[in-house]
């Protein structure tokens, strides 16, 4: 790993995954830690991230279960969204949005996916929205790609970050040390 940034879009490395081992479906809105984990208030995380594809969709998954098990308490935008996409539920913005914000409000820290050459805009927008209300952001990027200011993320997006963890290539399938990298950089933030 080399400190600075992240994004995740390993697409080739999902689908290879998932044809392997198809994963559990996070299908609750928190993913709580286990009953082994300490009885402390877990701190709450909440994972914004790209969600319009397979690959972006299944890496949030995954990421979100490894955070899980390491004694975080992780909301999921795309599982509220998903009873509205599969066609369970009608879709509702305002629902979505005001469920984002509350959520967005009530974490004690960000885990913002800042891949493609320019991240996500609703990601951009938690990651604003978190640091103007002085929480913790930490960035992940795996993409590729060197575009941008400060290792291919938009410089007021990379210095709102208290870290911005940048994914080596020999790394990108290894979901649980991410997870692992997270963790170390959220050593002290905001714990309620």
């Amino acid at each position: 790993f080399r400190i600075v940034g992240l994004h995740a879009q390993p697409f080739l490395f999902l689908l290879a995954l998932s044809l392997r081992r198809k994963p559990d479906s996070v299908s609750t809105e928190a993913i709580v830690p286990s009953a082994t984990q300490e009885t402390s208030t877990p701190l709450r995380l909440y994972f914004a991230g790209p969600l319009f594809t397979h690959g972006e969709w299944h890496w949030n998954e995954l990421l979100a279960r490894e955070l899980g098990k390491l004694g975080f308490s992780v909301f999921l935008p795309q599982s509220s969204a998903e009873p509205m996409l599969a066609g369970r539920q009608p879709f509702d913005e305002s629902a979505l949005f005001n469920k984002n914000v509350a959520e967005l409000d009530a974490c004690d820290a960000v885990v913002a996916v800042l891949d493609q050459a320019d991240a996500d805009s609703g990601t951009c927008w938690g990651c604003w929205f978190a640091y103007s209300r002085g929480k913790t952001v930490i960035g992940v990027r795996t993409d590729l790609r060197d575009s941008g200011e400060e290792s291919g993320v938009n410089l007021m997006l990379s210095r709102s970050c208290k870290k911005l963890i940048v994914v080596r290539p020999e790394n990108r399938t290894d979901v649980a040390l991410v997870a692992q990298e997270v963790s170390a950089a959220l050593s002290g933030a905001n714990a309620p």
